[in-house]
């Protein structure tokens, strides 16, 4: 079914719903009236009764205060059992409604996942493509050459990091992640990364800056740590401005813990989505104009990652054109 087409189903779903659930509570309130005429009928047939059974020309003032009591507590039965009933199917229906409500979320992230990864799979085999017809061609200084393959790396490598993304995404979804925790000196792991990915921020128009404390250690799986600051770098890359993008990398105790934070000055983030970032599929924005491009998985697999280190991942910003700090905190080995 097309996306339009699901729009409307749900549209219609919802509308049926909520037929239904009016329809529900009219009935239940005409099943309380009608009782309450019928204990009210119930109570003056016993006047009558009573009357038509004793010599009496009037009913004693007991035997009324006794019909009335009893028709009384009929009504405070019936508004009561009514009450609940309404209470229960206006909670089912607010249940259902948010269900359906985030059912119709989860269709759109998972659309918008859909057309992310193509996109992210096609602009770096578009690049590929590019650079070996050019190199095909023959038509281009040996200099030149040169020029393209740390390219044609960034290239591959960016697809890698997709591919390793979606299925960690899937391995964390289903249960299925473990990590190798081994003790390393994080200081070290933390500089070796950084002075590995330098000429590829640098290819980026990106300056990197950091400041990391000697002999910090922790326990980690390598390959999933690595993996945690590059999602930090790229994001920090994606989200720069534009122009020269700064980041600054700084790793330091405080405490028991080992604090390695990220930071730069590009576009922000309101408080109101701070909270939100690392949810699975979320992305900064509106998605009718945002411009950066990304899957929304890099700061899931952080925080997944990280909690899964016994740590805590987070986010701090001013707001809106003032930067961020994402922060990943580590207990000490």
């Amino acid at each position: 079914m097309s996306k339009s087409g699901w729009k409307n189903y749900n549209r219609f779903a919802l509308i049926v719903f909520i037929a239904l659930t009016i329809f529900c509570i009219v009935q239940l309130s005409w099943w309380i009236v009608y009782h309450i005429n019928s204990a009210k009928e119930t109570a003056q047939l016993e006047k009558q009764n009573y009357l038509l059974q004793s010599e009496d020309a009037d009913i004693p003032i007991e035997v009324v205060l006794e019909i009335e009591e009893r028709q009384r507590r009929m009504v405070i039965m019936f508004i009561s059992e009514s009450c609940f009933f309404i209470l229960i199917i206006l909670l089912g229906a607010y249940q259902i409604y948010r269900t359906l409500r985030q059912s119709e979320a989860l269709k759109r992230q998972q659309l918008n996942f859909m057309h992310a990864v193509t996109h992210e799979f096609r602009t770096p085999i578009t690049s590929l493509r590019l650079y070996l017809e050019t190199l095909q061609s023959g038509n281009i200084p040996p200099d030149k050459t040169a020029e393209l393959y740390p390219k044609m790396i960034d290239d591959t490598n960016r697809l890698e990091s997709l591919i390793d993304n979606v299925l960690q995404a899937g391995n964390l979804s289903q249960g299925d992640y473990k990590l190798n925790l081994v003790e390393t000196d994080l200081s070290r792991d933390v500089k070796d990364y950084l002075a590995a990915t330098d000429p590829f921020i640098k290819r980026q128009n990106g300056s990197l800056t950091s400041d990391i404390e000697p002999g910090i250690k922790a326990r980690t799986d390598a390959k999933a740590f690595i993996r945690v600051i590059n999602a930090l770098v790229d994001n920090a890359l994606k989200y720069s401005a534009k122009g020269e993008k700064l980041i600054r990398v700084i790793l330091r105790k405080e405490n028991n813990n080992a604090l390695l934070s990220v930071t730069d000055m590009g576009i922000g983030i309101d408080a109101s989505e701070q909270k939100k970032v690392f949810e699975r599929f979320y992305r900064v924005g509106d998605e009718n104009t945002r411009t950066v491009n990304g899957t929304g998985l890099g700061l899931y697999l952080v925080r997944e990652i990280i909690e899964a280190h016994d740590g805590k991942a987070s986010v701090w910003s001013e707001g809106k054109d003032k930067g961020a700090t994402f922060t990943i905190t580590l207990p000490l080995a």
